[in-house]
C-alpha cells in the first residue's frame, strides 16, 4: 500500500491562492517549493484537508502564511481511504523536510519572512544586522 501512496504522479496538488478546491477527506499532503516535483518543505497528515488548510484566524495552519511566500509553493496531497496513519512512514521515504523539525515562526507573513531571512544560530543574526547597519552607513555617505 505505502509504495502505491509514495507515487509522485498519484498525487494531486493545488496552489496555497486555490486551497478551496482540496477535498473534505483524510489524507497526507506535502508542502513544497518550485511546483509539484520541488524540495518538500513539510510533510503533515490530516483527518480533513480542506479543513485543515481553509481554517480561519487562532484554527489556522501553523506553516500556512510561511507556504504561501514559497516561490511557487504548492500543496500536493494524497486522498487516503482506509485512514491509516502514513506520515512517519513518509517521512522515512522522502527525508527530512526542514519545517517538520524547525521552531514554527510566529503566526503573520512579517514573522514568516523573518523566520525564512534568518538563520537559528547567533551567526545568522549578527549577518544581517550587519549588513543592514552597513547599508544604512553606505547610504548616509552616499546622501550626505
Amino acid at each position: 500500500m505505502f509504495n502505491r501512496i509514495y507515487h509522485p504522479r498519484l498525487w494531486r496538488w493545488v496552489t496555497f491562492w486555490n486551497l478551496n478546491d482540496l477535498p473534505n477527506k483524510p489524507g497526507i499532503y506535502t508542502v513544497r517549493s518550485w511546483g509539484p516535483l520541488g524540495p518538500i518543505q513539510y510533510i503533515g497528515e490530516s483527518s480533513d484537508l480542506h479543513a485543515r488548510w481553509t481554517r480561519p484566524g487562532r484554527y489556522e495552519h501553523h506553516r500556512k502564511k510561511q507556504a504561501q511566500l514559497l516561490p511557487f509553493g504548492i500543496l500536493n496531497y494524497y486522498v487516503i481511504e482506509d485512514h491509516e496513519h502514513y506520515e512517519l512512514e513518509l517521512i522515512d521515504q522522502l527525508g527530512r523536510p526542514p519545517w517538520n523539525w524547525e521552531r514554527k515562526p510566529h503566526n503573520s507573513y512579517t514573522g514568516a519572512i523573518w523566520w525564512g531571512l534568518k538563520r537559528t544560530d547567533w551567526k545568522g543574526v549578527f549577518i544581517i544586522w550587519f549588513s543592514v547597519t552597513l547599508m544604512g552607513v553606505l547610504i548616509f555617505n552616499v546622501l550626505t
